[in-house]
């Protein structure tokens, strides 16, 4: 047997992944993935699914969720979106279950508003988006719309035509992101293990980012997600100097959520960019009982 890889972000039909929990376990199956977390977007309901598929096909998982979030840089006072991962969390705790139900809320409320503006005007709406759209799923609704288009068969002028009339009303999703101090305190109320997501991505530069980590690291954060698909490797750099600076946890995910262009896969990364056998986060959570036996 080969090597055996990791991958702890990875999207499903929950949130904004284009696949099914069971064809996200045969994939990761099939590229040698044995440990595995499905962090959805501000969603933990894939984890009952996965259970059963994990044990099955013997793979090494644990609870994980990816929580839109914000925080005001100091420097300017704005507002900088961030993503914050939760593994090993209970997906029961009632706080959780609220904020899950708040973010889902404001998803819905503000989809169906859009949907409710296109009809006015008199923009024809084929049945298949009232029948199949998820408006409280965390997806941009003009994609989630052209995703159930090309489903059901609407040839390719017909769905661009549409989306380019449907793009101007998609809401903003305006307060929709948490403070990040917040969520990560929720994350250790709900038993978890907090990872910064991505760090390359979030708009701030290094020192900012090392300001950040520190506050975050005082309030509780434990590692870095540093091996990300769409990271470049001198990012991968940067992003392991700001874990190993600020003695951090190493994480590794794909980001997962379609088959594209650039050849992502799970455990693989772009063009095996990714392929890490293991990392200092998969042995903390190990160590400490995390995984789902």
């Amino acid at each position: 047997m080969g090597k055996e890889y990791i991958d702890l972000h990875v999207h499903s039909i929950f949130s904004d992944g284009y696949m099914s929990i069971s064809e996200l376990v045969q994939m990761a199956k099939s590229n040698n993935v044995k440990t595995f977390a499905i962090s959805d977007h501000d969603d933990v309901r894939n984890f009952e699914i996965l259970k059963p598929l994990a044990k099955k096909y013997n793979l090494n998982i644990v609870s994980a969720v990816e929580l839109s979030t914000y925080y005001i840089c100091p420097s300017d006072c704005k507002a900088r979106k961030v993503h914050l991962l939760g593994y090993g969390i209970d997906i029961y705790n009632s706080k959780l279950v609220e904020l899950m139900q708040t973010y889902k809320n404001k998803r819905f409320k503000a989809n169906i508003e859009m949907l409710n503006n296109i009809l006015q005007i008199g923009i024809n709406v084929p049945n298949c988006i009232f029948d199949e759209v998820k408006f409280e799923n965390y997806l941009s609704i003009a994609t989630e719309m052209k995703r159930v288009l090309v489903k059901n068969d609407y040839d390719y002028e017909f769905v661009k035509n549409f989306i380019d009339k449907v793009k101007p009303f998609v809401p903003n999703y305006k307060n929709y992101e948490i403070d990040i101090f917040k969520a990560l305190q929720l994350i250790q109320y709900c038993g978890g293990v907090a990872v910064l997501a991505h760090p390359q991505e979030i708009k701030l530069d290094f020192k900012e980012k090392d300001f950040l980590i520190k506050k975050l690291k005082a309030k509780g954060l434990k590692g870095v997600e540093v091996y990300h698909a769409d990271a470049s490797q001198s990012e991968m750099a940067e992003n392991l100097k700001l874990a190993n600076e600020n003695q951090l946890l190493i994480s590794v995910g794909s980001d997962y959520h379609r088959p594209d262009k650039n050849n992502k896969t799970i455990g693989t990364g772009i063009n095996n960019n990714l392929l890490k056998s293991s990392c200092s986060l998969v042995d903390y959570l190990e160590d400490n009982n995390m995984f789902e036996r």
